[in-house]
């Protein structure tokens, strides 16, 4: 057996292409279903007359989901089901951005959940599906995939801005809803052949453990970590466009540079993992998104704020690949077992801080 609790014949387990680019596809239109709750919270805010802390309470509903989510893929993942959970995530996740675009903020806030529990199936299932099957290169893979969920991210603000009509978001809602769908149907289509090799073969440890002190720190980075990239995806746009009111469609604001240099970063990180040392490329990272918060915060205008944006996306972007190949590496045959730890942490982290910052706010 490897380390990670599965044979090498079962680590050259091969997705077919078709089903691979649903896979991705899957990917990067969860990656905009995630940051989507970001980019139509103005909208919402005008729409259903809200101030600034009942507009956060939208977070905690998509993140109680997620953690939902979250947890029913940590119970699926143990019986070898993922290719059945990123199936169930989607049409969640599908059903919930319907909902979105309703006239009642109740109805709106079911929607967030339902968004939320799918993308906590959908993202934790893909990701324990890909470090299963590429162990051996698990950072870049990981960091190969997550591209496509940045790249779904950085298409969420012009693609509201270009199909939304005033405070109209029900065209923006039914064609995200419908792709998640379309792709979920192709995953359908490609996948049976191949399910029960797969379900049967991630099997998990029948205990997890957690005495080793880097899988504790790990866990209680990525709560920071994954809160300080909701915070900036869930209020940069409301922020920016209070600094300085929008007219017509703009491409480069400071959400959308925010995601360029963040999906670019992912697209680099591949390349600098074969020359930087994982511990120094955190700290790097680490250093760059400190940078970035610091311009936006002192920002006087919206230009500084699109650069601080910038380089803290830059920074950010390699962090949670690393850090998921690593929890996953020092757990070795335990990692099936206690992924929900990891994402938990992480979904816990977003809900705190997109909350804390519109009850500051306000």
């Amino acid at each position: 057996m490897s380390s990670g609790g599965i044979s090498d014949t079962q680590r050259d387990i091969k997705l077919p292409k078709a089903s691979l680019a649903a896979l991705y596809t899957i990917f990067l239109l969860s990656g905009t279903a995630t940051v989507l709750i970001g980019q139509i919270l103005p909208v919402l805010s005008s729409l259903h007359l809200l101030d600034d802390f009942r507009a956060a309470l939208f977070f905690p509903f998509q993140f109680t989901g997620s953690v939902t989510g979250t947890v029913l893929a940590g119970f699926f993942s143990k019986r070898g089901k993922l290719i059945q959970t990123i199936k169930l995530g989607s049409i969640l996740m599908a059903g919930g951005i319907l909902l979105l675009s309703g006239s009642h903020y109740l109805l709106v806030a079911i929607g967030f959940a339902a968004n939320g529990v799918g993308i906590g199936l959908t993202l934790a299932s893909i990701n324990l599906l890909i470090f299963n099957l590429s162990q051996e290169n698990a950072s870049s893979s990981l960091s190969f995939l997550n591209f496509f969920w940045g790249a779904g991210a950085i298409l969420a603000k012009p693609f509201v801005d270009l199909t939304a009509v005033g405070n109209q978001l029900w065209l923006p809602c039914y064609l995200l809803s419908f792709g998640i769908f379309a792709s979920v149907a192709v995953w359908h289509l490609t996948t049976p052949g191949i399910r029960p090799g797969i379900s049967n073969r991630l099997i998990p440890s029948k205990r997890a453990s957690f005495r080793n002190p880097l899988v504790l720190f790990i866990i209680l980075f990525n709560f920071f970590h994954v809160g300080f990239e909701s915070g900036i995806g869930g209020w940069l746009t409301t922020y920016s466009e209070r600094l300085e009111a929008k007219s017509g469609f703009q491409l480069f604001t400071p959400i959308f540079c925010y995601f360029l240099l963040f999906v670019g970063g992912r697209a680099f990180a591949a390349y600098l993992l074969r020359i930087v040392e994982e511990n120094i490329l955190v700290f790097i990272g680490i250093a760059l998104i400190l940078l970035g918060v610091a311009l936006i915060l002192a920002a006087g205008s919206v230009y500084t704020v699109t650069l601080g944006a910038a380089i803290a996306g830059f920074g950010t972007s390699w962090i949670f690949p690393i850090n998921l190949a690593r929890y996953g590496k020092a757990l070795g045959d335990d990692v099936n077992n206690a992924i929900m730890p990891f994402f938990l942490a992480g979904t816990a982290g977003a809900a705190s801080t997109t909350f804390l910052i519109g009850s500051v706010s306000d």
